[in-house]
């Protein structure tokens, strides 16, 4: 018997084709439960996965102007694991714009350390999405290859509390 390798291959590629999207649905449609509490220099909340513990700092540099960090088992490097990923994403992308919501910030920035095409597609696509649904201005400062920071400014942004929150932003990456 003859074995219809083009059959068998077509199976498995339409079975991995399967699986990741149902990771990537299951992922996307739920984020993770955060809550965010007031601390001595803005807002902090953590949530885990698994066996990684997940922090969200949201520093105010200058009244209404914050920088947003995210750590996970104290790095910024986010997660490799495809599953994690997906449910990080939407669970981040959900507390920055309930932060915004609640809070309406003149001024929320937050980075990109790892030069990543696809992440920076992401986070272009999220700041134009927040900005366009909160009427913010955006701003995108790059640093080098790897480092970019994401800007979002409203109206009442002063110069002297842009250029305060870029020097922050300068000392943090």
């Amino acid at each position: 018997m003859i074995m219809d390798i083009s059959g068998i291959i077509k199976e498995e590629l339409h079975n991995k084709l399967d699986y990741y999207t149902t990771l990537i649905s299951e992922g996307l449609k739920d984020p993770i439960p955060t809550t965010i509490n007031k601390t001595m220099n803005g807002y902090g909340g953590e949530f885990s996965i698994g066996k990684n513990a997940y922090t969200i700092t949201i520093d105010e540099t200058s009244e209404q102007c914050y920088v947003f960090k995210f750590t996970r088992d104290d790095s910024h490097e986010l997660t490799n694991d495809i599953k994690k990923a997906f449910q990080v994403i939407p669970t981040i992308e959900k507390v920055v714009e309930d932060f915004i919501q609640q809070h309406k910030p003149n001024m929320f920035s937050f980075f990109m350390t790892d030069g990543s095409s696809g992440r920076d597609k992401k986070y272009t696509s999220f700041i134009n999405h927040v900005g366009d649904k909160y009427g913010y201005r955006k701003y995108v400062k790059k640093y080098d290859d790897k480092t970019k920071s994401y800007i979002l400014f409203n109206e009442m942004v002063k110069d002297e509390d842009f250029q305060e929150l870029i020097k922050y932003i300068d000392q943090y990456r």
